[in-house]
């Protein structure tokens, strides 16, 4: 029998669309190395923030402030989905969806 290959996504929270998905990258990436860092909140926003600010220029977008990030970041505490929330919302401020 010939069976196709299917390749599954390990993390099926990881935003499918842009912007989201590329703030998501950046912040798993940074949220990896939490016990290495007693200040992983603060690193954790700046990532999310620089990654944030070169997508919006890089696209001529709204660039983001850190009240902006912070907002999203409040909006996305409590969820199981958190990461790929504060992504999206973030994506959505950036895009004019949200304030």
């Amino acid at each position: 029998m010939n069976y196709k290959r299917v390749i599954i996504n390990k993390d099926i929270f990881r935003p499918r669309s842009e912007p989201a998905r590329t703030i998501y990258d950046v912040w798993v990436k940074t949220a990896k190395h939490r016990e290495l860092d007693k200040n992983w909140i603060q690193s954790e926003r700046l990532s999310v923030l620089l990654a944030a600010q070169a997508y919006a220029t890089k696209y001529n977008l709204p660039v983001p402030t850190i009240e902006d990030i912070e907002r999203a970041e409040i909006y996305a505490v409590g969820s199981a989905t958190f990461g790929a929330d504060w992504a999206r919302k973030v994506a959505d401020i950036m895009e004019g969806k949200s304030k």
